[in-house]
């Protein structure tokens, strides 16, 4: 997650740096949000579940990257929520 936030913190400075905002990026700026607002409102369950560091988070070796995903957890809806704007 901290790779996330230092992209998100990125993303927020080139978007100052930027006269013209680049619709990919605002849509990149958008998908992290997003997924912040996500892991954010499942960490207290993940706490409760005995997941409390991002170390012990389940997460599978993918090609050149990590994909974390989330175990099944009581109280949280498994179906990703779509926000539109």
């Amino acid at each position: 997650m901290p790779q996330v936030i230092a992209r998100l913190q990125e993303l927020k400075t080139i978007n100052l740096l930027l006269e013209k905002w680049d619709d990919a990026l605002e849509d990149e700026l958008i998908e992290l949000k997003s997924g912040e607002q996500a892991f954010m409102s499942t960490r207290p369950r993940l706490i409760q579940a005995g997941y409390t560091t991002l170390d012990s988070i389940p997460r599978i070796q993918k090609g050149s990257g990590t994909r974390f995903y989330c175990p099944a957890l009581k109280g949280v809806d498994s179906k990703p929520k779509k926000e539109y704007h």
